[in-house]
Parts: C-alpha cells; structure tokens; sequence
C-alpha cells in the first residue's frame, strides 16, 4: 500500500516530467520527447481548426516520426497548469491538465491559434523508475484563430467540452 508520502512524491516526478514534456516541444528536442512516452502509447492530439477529430498515434516510434513534420513552420509555446493527478498504483497514474497551447504559422493563411482545452493522460512508471505517458487525449473548449491580414475569430465548443467531460 502506497502511503501519502509516496503519493506525493509520484505527483511530484509526474509534475517534473510534464515540465520535461513541455520544454521539448518548445526546444524542439524530439527525442527527449519521444521519451516521454511508453513503445505502446496511444495518442491523440487536437485537431487542426476546421477538423473534426484528431489523429490517434499508436507507438512512440510513430510519435516521434509525426511531430517535427507536423511542426514544421510552427513554433509551439504550451502552458499546463492546475493537474489533478491520481496516483493508481506504485507504477500506474492518470491525470488530468488544463492546457493553453500557442502555436505560431510562419507561412500560410494563419498566423497564429491559441487552443485551451486539456491533457487526458494515464503513465506507467517503467523498470527504469522513469514514468512515461501511456495514454494521452487531448481536448480543447475553445481556440483563438487570427490570420495574416490580422482578422481574429473565437471558436467555442462547450458541446465538446461537455460531451469529452468525465463525470
């Protein structure tokens, strides 16, 4: 049985680990990245604007082949804050992050698009003491869209929010 000091102490190294996450995206560093996840993850991102459901990723190896082209002419800045973490078991946890993630176009018709929305996330906690991302969903509510000429519009889909909700 886990005591309470165990507890935090995964919620703390899950906490550094999303940081880890979240600065290789930003740097760049995809194989950092790629660490972050299980050989057998299942992932799916938020679709671009206009689409209706986000790719699923099956492997870490397909992860890190997908992300620098789908980056390409991108530059990410992503913020996580306020997690609700459960820590399930000595090696398994899930968690929750409220996300805003700003995405900068350097070429075609959009210049920039700022999502907020959140990370669905379980981890396994490998034979390495390492915990990596075993499931991942991402969800948004609303996105912020301003294209070249500098016309903005606000999407919000509180009907997805709801819908993708956990009781």
């Amino acid at each position: 049985m886990l005591t309470t000091l165990d507890k935090l102490d995964a919620c703390h190294e899950i906490a550094a680990f999303k940081h880890r996450y979240v600065r290789a995206v930003e740097e760049r560093n995809w194989d950092v990245w790629a660490d972050c996840f299980t050989e057998d993850v299942t992932a799916q991102f938020m679709p671009a604007p206009g689409a209706t459901e986000g790719e699923v990723h099956r492997t870490r190896a397909e992860l890190r082949e997908w992300l620098p082209g789908a980056l390409e002419g991108i530059h990410a800045v992503i913020r996580v804050s306020m997690p609700d973490i459960e820590i399930l078991g000595s090696d398994r946890a899930r968690a929750d992050w409220a996300l805003v993630e700003r995405l900068a176009m350097t070429e075609g018709p959009l210049r920039e698009v700022t999502y907020y929305g959140y990370y669905h996330e379980t981890y396994e906690k490998g034979a390495d003491g390492r915990w990596r991302i075993a499931s991942l969903r991402m969800t948004r509510f609303r996105n912020d869209v301003v294209d070249r000429a500098g016309r903005s519009e606000v999407h919000v889909d509180l009907a997805d929010r709801l819908a993708r909700a956990k009781p």
